[in-house]
């Protein structure tokens, strides 16, 4: 139960860490909107219409575990993305801040 609570509060800590990293990416609002329409798409389509993926789910908890997955699939992903840019990427490209 404790991994769940870790997996749990490791999802807003990761979109918020990885947009924090990005903050200053001259492309940063596109990233931004384009994760948000596309976190709001899967999870409507899980939401709305993930009934035909399981035979029998009549509390509807592998429906919530399936949105919570997708949820930290992509809270992962957007991590890892954002930790390539930060310490790998970002040393190639001007910064759009001139210090």
């Amino acid at each position: 139960m404790i991994g769940f609570y870790l997996l749990s509060a490791a999802i807003p800590v990761l979109l918020v860490w990885s947009l924090w990293w990005l903050r200053r990416w001259r492309n940063f609002r596109v990233y931004f909107w384009s994760n948000f329409i596309w976190a709001l798409l899967y999870l409507t389509i899980l939401g709305f219409f993930g009934s035909q993926f399981f035979e029998q789910d009549p509390y509807g908890l592998k429906k919530i575990a399936l949105i919570f997955f997708a949820l930290l699939t992509h809270a992962v992903g957007s991590f890892i993305f954002a930790l390539l840019f930060r310490f790998k990427y970002a040393a190639q490209w001007e910064p759009t801040e001139k210090s």
